[in-house]
């Protein structure tokens, strides 16, 4: 049968780009920007925000994260600012350094001078971190903080602060950073792929909705990351290929094909990207 793309999504009264609760964090330059040139008090409160920030954004982060997010030459920030009152301490026995960094009430506070629009939005309960999804998420900070490094990023937008009507068709990333208006692309949408889908459905169904998120907007980057070689050929693949569609019976609930594909363009499949990086998680076992 003809190949066919899904229904178009109604667009949402706001999208990435222009939704009112956006705010921004600063990338690299501007972070190295703020700490020189300043009192050793000045960049230790911008330091201080600057880790608030993304420990908000992210919910839980790593000490090594926050290292390689302040470009600092030492370890050890993120116990002085456990002493400060700014973060905390929290179990993860699924890591090899056992623990995770969290907010405490005053960081949160720090923070929410930041991100004023998403008050009453952070969870410091320590069971309202999936720890399932832990390295998952860990994982794509570190994919950020690559992406940084390759692009000048105005904003970084986790899943976690991501509504279905900020998204067009629902479908969420891991994460979207905005770039500045020199890129050659507005934004860029970070999928994470640290364990292959089965085939069939599963997978299907994703990188529909992927490429559809591509057509919908062509300023935008997908790049998919993943620690594997084996994961990468397998998406790349299919992705070269006619997609089938799915969609549940009229009678049950059950998934069925319907006959129909969607084929990822030319023009699609140029903004795809794949970084893989075997050693992507060696930071979270450190």
């Amino acid at each position: 049968m003809e190949s066919a793309l899904l229904p178009e999504p109604a667009v949402p009264e706001y999208s990435i780009g222009n939704h009112p609760k956006l705010q921004r964090i600063p990338s690299y330059e501007v972070i190295r920007a703020a700490l020189n040139g300043q009192s050793p008090r000045q960049r230790g409160r911008d330091k201080r925000v600057v880790a608030a920030g993304w420990t908000f954004l992210f919910h839980a982060t790593t000490s090594g994260i926050v290292k390689q997010l302040l470009k600092l030459n030492k370890g050890g920030y993120a116990a002085r600012l456990i002493e400060q009152g700014v973060l905390k301490r929290v179990s993860a026995p699924c890591l090899r350094s056992g623990k995770i960094y969290m907010l405490t009430p005053d960081g949160i506070s720090l923070a929410e001078k930041v991100y004023p629009d998403f008050l009453g939005t952070y969870n410091t309960d320590p069971s309202s971190i999936h720890y399932s999804r832990l390295k998952h998420d860990l994982a794509a900070q570190l994919a950020v903080l690559g992406l940084m490094s390759r692009f000048d990023v105005s904003a970084v937008i986790p899943e976690r602060l991501l509504g279905a009507q900020d998204v067009p068709g629902g479908k969420r990333p891991d994460v979207v950073l905005l770039l500045d208006d020199e890129e050659d692309y507005g934004s860029i949408w970070l999928e994470m792929e640290l364990n292959a889908k089965k085939i069939g459905r599963e997978r299907d169904m994703a990188l529909i909705a992927v490429v559809n998120a591509a057509k919908a907007d062509e300023s935008r980057l997908i790049v998919y990351v993943t620690d594997s070689p084996a994961i990468e050929e397998a998406y790349r693949s299919a992705l070269s290929e006619a997609i089938p569609v799915w969609k549940r019976g009229k009678r049950s609930t059950r998934w069925e094909l319907t006959g129909e594909t969607v084929t990822a363009s030319e023009d699609v499949l140029e903004r795809i990207e794949f970084v893989c990086r075997p050693h992507l998680l060696d930071p979270l076992n450190a």
